[in-house]
Protein backbone atom coordinates (compact mmCIF):
# COMPACT_ATOMS: atom_id res chain seq x y z
CA UNK A 1 0.00 0.00 0.00
CA UNK A 2 1.39 3.33 -1.15
CA UNK A 3 0.52 6.89 1.26
CA UNK A 4 -2.11 7.90 -1.71
CA UNK A 5 -3.94 4.54 -0.27
CA UNK A 6 -3.52 5.16 2.68
CA UNK A 7 -6.34 7.54 4.49
CA UNK A 8 -3.56 8.01 7.46
CA UNK A 9 -0.85 8.08 5.71
CA UNK A 10 0.50 11.54 6.42
CA UNK A 11 0.39 12.93 2.64
CA UNK A 12 -3.17 12.08 2.87
CA UNK A 13 -3.90 13.74 6.69
CA UNK A 14 -2.09 16.45 5.29
CA UNK A 15 -4.32 17.23 1.76
CA UNK A 16 -7.56 16.99 4.45
CA UNK A 17 -6.84 18.71 7.11
CA UNK A 18 -5.63 16.51 9.33
CA UNK A 19 -2.28 16.21 10.64
CA UNK A 20 -1.32 16.60 14.94
CA UNK A 21 -3.35 19.55 15.40
CA UNK A 22 -6.55 18.30 13.74
CA UNK A 23 -6.09 15.03 15.84
CA UNK A 24 -5.38 16.82 19.48
CA UNK A 25 -8.60 19.09 18.77
CA UNK A 26 -10.09 15.65 17.97
CA UNK A 27 -8.80 14.08 21.14
CA UNK A 28 -9.54 17.01 23.19
CA UNK A 29 -13.21 17.07 21.82
CA UNK A 30 -14.01 13.54 22.80
CA UNK A 31 -12.16 13.63 26.01
CA UNK A 32 -15.02 16.30 26.51
CA UNK A 33 -17.97 14.27 25.50
CA UNK A 34 -16.51 11.34 27.22
CA UNK A 35 -17.12 13.95 30.46
CA UNK A 36 -19.94 15.26 29.73
CA UNK A 37 -21.60 11.57 28.96
CA UNK A 38 -20.07 10.01 32.56
CA UNK A 39 -21.88 13.11 34.18
CA UNK A 40 -25.02 12.47 32.67
CA UNK A 41 -24.95 8.78 33.29
CA UNK A 42 -26.49 9.75 36.49
CA UNK A 43 -27.48 13.32 36.65
CA UNK A 44 -29.19 13.60 40.43
CA UNK A 45 -25.76 11.68 41.75
CA UNK A 46 -23.12 13.60 39.56
CA UNK A 47 -22.01 16.29 42.20
CA UNK A 48 -21.85 13.41 44.97
CA UNK A 49 -20.38 10.65 43.12
CA UNK A 50 -17.86 12.56 40.74
CA UNK A 51 -15.02 14.99 40.38
CA UNK A 52 -14.30 17.13 37.30
CA UNK A 53 -10.94 18.57 37.95
CA UNK A 54 -8.76 20.85 36.14
CA UNK A 55 -4.78 20.10 35.63
CA UNK A 56 -3.29 23.55 36.74
CA UNK A 57 0.43 22.83 35.94
CA UNK A 58 2.75 19.31 35.92
CA UNK A 59 6.03 18.47 36.82
CA UNK A 60 8.86 16.04 35.51
CA UNK A 61 11.51 15.80 32.92
CA UNK A 62 11.98 18.64 31.20
CA UNK A 63 14.38 17.21 28.50
CA UNK A 64 11.97 16.08 26.32
CA UNK A 65 10.70 19.15 24.65
CA UNK A 66 8.39 17.13 22.50
CA UNK A 67 6.55 15.54 25.45
CA UNK A 68 6.33 18.66 27.34
CA UNK A 69 4.82 20.77 24.39
CA UNK A 70 2.61 17.57 23.74
CA UNK A 71 1.55 17.38 27.72
CA UNK A 72 1.04 21.35 27.85
CA UNK A 73 -1.11 21.47 25.21
CA UNK A 74 -3.36 18.58 25.56
CA UNK A 75 -3.03 17.71 29.49
CA UNK A 76 -3.75 21.48 30.55
CA UNK A 77 -6.67 21.79 27.91
CA UNK A 78 -8.70 18.95 28.93
CA UNK A 79 -10.59 18.47 31.85
CA UNK A 80 -10.86 14.63 33.80
CA UNK A 81 -13.40 13.36 35.65
CA UNK A 82 -13.39 10.49 38.20
CA UNK A 83 -15.65 8.75 39.21
CA UNK A 84 -15.92 8.54 42.92
CA UNK A 85 -17.75 5.23 43.28
CA UNK A 86 -15.27 3.21 40.76
CA UNK A 87 -12.27 4.92 40.77
CA UNK A 88 -12.47 5.28 36.70
CA UNK A 89 -10.67 8.06 35.37
CA UNK A 90 -11.46 9.30 32.08
CA UNK A 91 -8.60 12.04 30.24
CA UNK A 92 -6.61 10.96 27.55
CA UNK A 93 -3.66 11.16 29.21
CA UNK A 94 -4.01 9.64 32.86
CA UNK A 95 -7.23 8.16 32.10
CA UNK A 96 -7.88 3.96 33.33
CA UNK A 97 -10.84 2.92 31.71
CA UNK A 98 -8.66 0.28 29.94
CA UNK A 99 -6.31 -0.47 32.78
CA UNK A 100 -6.65 -4.35 34.33
CA UNK A 101 -7.38 -3.17 37.86
CA UNK A 102 -8.60 0.26 39.84
CA UNK A 103 -8.89 0.27 43.22
CA UNK A 104 -10.06 2.96 45.13
CA UNK A 105 -7.95 2.93 48.71
CA UNK A 106 -9.80 5.75 50.24
CA UNK A 107 -13.42 7.39 49.23
CA UNK A 108 -12.13 10.47 51.46
CA UNK A 109 -14.13 12.51 53.88
CA UNK A 110 -13.42 15.72 55.98
CA UNK A 111 -10.56 13.98 57.75
CA UNK A 112 -8.94 12.16 55.08
CA UNK A 113 -8.19 12.34 50.52
CA UNK A 114 -9.99 10.35 48.11
CA UNK A 115 -6.92 8.25 46.69
CA UNK A 116 -7.24 5.62 43.31
CA UNK A 117 -4.68 3.57 42.12
CA UNK A 118 -4.79 1.75 38.97
CA UNK A 119 -2.39 -0.66 37.16
CA UNK A 120 -2.43 -1.71 33.71
CA UNK A 121 -0.67 -4.90 34.03
CA UNK A 122 1.70 -6.69 31.60
CA UNK A 123 0.85 -7.82 28.34
CA UNK A 124 2.32 -10.37 26.19
CA UNK A 125 4.53 -8.22 24.13
CA UNK A 126 6.13 -6.47 26.93
CA UNK A 127 6.43 -8.85 30.19
CA UNK A 128 8.61 -5.92 31.80
CA UNK A 129 5.66 -4.32 34.09
CA UNK A 130 3.00 -1.63 32.96
CA UNK A 131 1.82 1.43 33.72
CA UNK A 132 0.30 2.88 37.24
CA UNK A 133 -1.79 5.88 37.63
CA UNK A 134 -1.95 7.49 41.11
CA UNK A 135 -4.52 10.25 42.09
CA UNK A 136 -5.33 11.51 45.10
CA UNK A 137 -7.91 14.10 45.81
CA UNK A 138 -7.88 16.39 49.00
CA UNK A 139 -11.49 16.20 49.93
CA UNK A 140 -10.63 17.05 53.43
CA UNK A 141 -9.83 20.46 51.90
CA UNK A 142 -12.21 23.49 53.19
CA UNK A 143 -14.16 25.23 50.08
CA UNK A 144 -15.61 23.99 46.87
CA UNK A 145 -12.84 23.39 45.07
CA UNK A 146 -10.24 20.58 46.20
CA UNK A 147 -6.28 20.21 45.52
CA UNK A 148 -5.73 17.04 43.55
CA UNK A 149 -2.58 15.39 42.49
CA UNK A 150 -2.13 12.68 40.15
CA UNK A 151 0.74 10.86 38.79
CA UNK A 152 1.29 9.09 35.41
CA UNK A 153 4.41 7.90 33.54
CA UNK A 154 6.77 9.90 35.98
CA UNK A 155 4.91 12.71 35.70
CA UNK A 156 2.72 14.51 38.31
CA UNK A 157 -0.29 16.83 37.49
CA UNK A 158 -1.26 19.01 39.77
CA UNK A 159 -4.90 21.07 40.11
CA UNK A 160 -8.25 21.30 41.59
CA UNK A 161 -11.49 19.26 41.34
CA UNK A 162 -14.89 20.74 41.86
Amino acid sequence: MNDDDNPMSSVNRAKFGGGKWTDMKRLTLASKAVTLLFLLGSPLDAATYSYICTVETFHGPKDDVGRVDFLEKLAMKTTVAIDRRTGAIIHPIMGNTAYRTTTVLDYGNESWAFRVLSESGTSPDDPSGGNIIYVEVAEYAEGYRKPFLAIESGIAYLGYCE
